[in-house]
Order: structure tokens, then C-alpha cells, then sequence
């Protein structure tokens, strides 16, 4: 997640594309560096940067081994955080089921990043998603991300790694991603850091 953040938020045209005007970030990865360590310390460890930072967003995946689900995490966070921070001062985000449904687009610039080469005919990387089962038809991202994922980098011998991730973040068409986690941080975003008043 850490390389998927900076991946997209260090894009030269990270501003233009997506509305947000420029700011400066940092990055705190949880110290075991899991969605349920977020879950239980998240609040407590972004506590002091209340006092030195603006704005503070909590990202976690919602799929993990005795996991609540999606809502009740994001409000059971909310709650957490509002004793620690203003309200209007943070954002919790939630992916479900993990980061890689934000990877999941029909795109070649996906496909060039996982070693997909479509020349010569070959159908798209996500016609042989479809036909071996991990992206049904008519559905806008995989069940199973980051198995389809891992299933892709397999036929392509590329190693599943945290630069893929970030090199994904770079390049793939995200502006014209739907997934609601990813709509929600870039509203938040864009509410906090408006162009006009970057």
C-alpha cells in the first residue's frame, strides 16, 4: 500500500489529472505492517501528528483472517479517530477487499507493467482473465484481486513485489477508477487541497 501511495501521489501529472493541488505527505506504515495491526493501533499511532499535520487518512485492506466487514471496520475506526482528531481533519479508507481491485483495469498500461504483451493477436490480459476464471464477464474488477494478479504474473514470470505495485501507481489510468475507496480519497483529496487554493 505504502508503494501503491507513492507510486500515485509522486505522478508528474499527479495535480492535473486528478484535481488536487499540490501538498506535501508523509507516509507511516503500521510497525507490523498488516491491516489488523491499522485496525487496532492506527488511531493511536497517527495521535500526535494531530498537532503537527492537517490532515490525516487511514488505509487498510478489509480482508483479513477474522476481519469485520468493510463498514463496520471504516465506522469502528471513525469512532477511534474522532477521539483523537477533528472530524473534518482526517479520513478512514477502507479497500475491499484489498488494494489490488484499485490495479484491476482494462488498460494496456496495466498490461505493459505485468509483462502482458498483446502483439501478434493475442487477446487482451483481461479476455484470458475471463477465460481462466479469475474476471467474470460483466464485472467491473476481479473477485479475487490479488489472486488474478498473481495468476497474470505467473503466466508472465514477472515476481509479485511492492516496485510493481508503485510502477502500476505511476502509470495505470486511475482517474477513470470506480472503486468507492479510491473515489473517496480522491474527494477527500480534492476537498482538502483544491487547486485554486493549493
Amino acid at each position: 500500500m505504502e508503494q501503491v501511495v507513492r507510486g500515485l501521489l509522486g505522478r508528474p501529472d499527479f495535480s492535473e489529472t486528478f484535481g488536487i493541488g499540490a501538498f506535501d505527505f508523509e507516509l507511516l506504515v503500521e510497525r507490523e505492517g498488516n491491516d489488523p495491526g491499522v485496525f487496532r493501533r492506527g488511531a493511536e499511532l497517527l495521535k500526535p501528528y494531530s498537532f503537527t499535520h492537517r490532515h490525516a487518512v487511514l488505509m487498510l485492506d478489509a480482508t483479513w483472517e477474522g476481519a469485520p466487514k468493510p463498514r463496520a471496520i471504516r465506522e469502528k475506526l471513525r469512532r477511534r479517530m474522532e477521539a483523537v482528531w477533528p472530524a473534518e481533519r482526517f479520513e478512514v479508507v477502507v479497500l475491499d477487499p484489498e488494494l489490488e481491485v484499485w490495479i484491476w483495469q482494462d488498460d494496456p498500461s496495466v498490461e505493459r507493467v505485468v509483462g502482458f504483451n498483446r502483439e501478434h493477436g493475442v487477446q487482451s490480459l483481461r479476455s484470458r482473465l475471463e477465460a481462466n476464471g479469475w474476471w467474470p464477464a460483466r464485472q467491473t474488477k476481479p473477485p479475487d484481486p490479488k489472486g488474478a494478479l498473481q495468476w497474470a504474473l505467473r503466466q508472465t514470470k514477472i515476481h509479485f513485489s511492492s516496485a510493481l505495485h508503485r510502477e502500476v501507481a505511476r502509470h495505470a489510468p486511475f482517474h477513470r477508477c470506480q472503486d468507492p475507496a479510491f473515489k473517496l480519497l480522491a474527494q477527500t483529496l480534492r476537498r482538502w487541497y483544491p487547486i485554486e487554493g493549493a
